[in-house]
């Protein structure tokens, strides 16, 4: 995923149809391009209707750790999991370009093991 370079707040969105618990995320850069990849970003996520929940440490806004290089994928794990019906990653830093591919991990039985 490759945003518009003229969008200042991008975000890519799952909408996974029903109330999932969200374990983790994987993400890489772009798969053509070696040089673009995002570095750091934030999650938001939403159960239902219209507010969307920021996920937080200590009362501030996680920026989450994201890529080095393009191709070694970085896991990030959320704890507690989130449940979650729409998920936001949000590209805060990156190295030329904001671009991200992902893999959102989630589990079958609630609770999470």
């Amino acid at each position: 995923w490759i945003p518009s370079s003229s969008d200042p707040e991008p975000w890519l969105q799952v909408d996974f149809r029903s109330l999932r618990p969200i374990v983790a995320i994987e993400t890489r850069g772009n798969l053509n391009l070696k040089y673009k990849f995002t570095r750091t970003y934030g999650i938001s996520y939403r159960q239902g209707g219209s507010q969307w929940t920021v996920v937080k440490h200590n009362g501030v806004r996680k920026v989450f750790q994201g890529n080095v290089k393009k191709d070694t994928p970085v896991t990030n794990y959320f704890n507690p999991w989130i449940l979650a019906r729409f998920l936001r990653l949000h590209p805060m830093q990156f190295n030329y370009n904001k671009c991200v591919r992902w893999e959102i991990y989630t589990c079958s039985n609630q609770p999470c093991e």
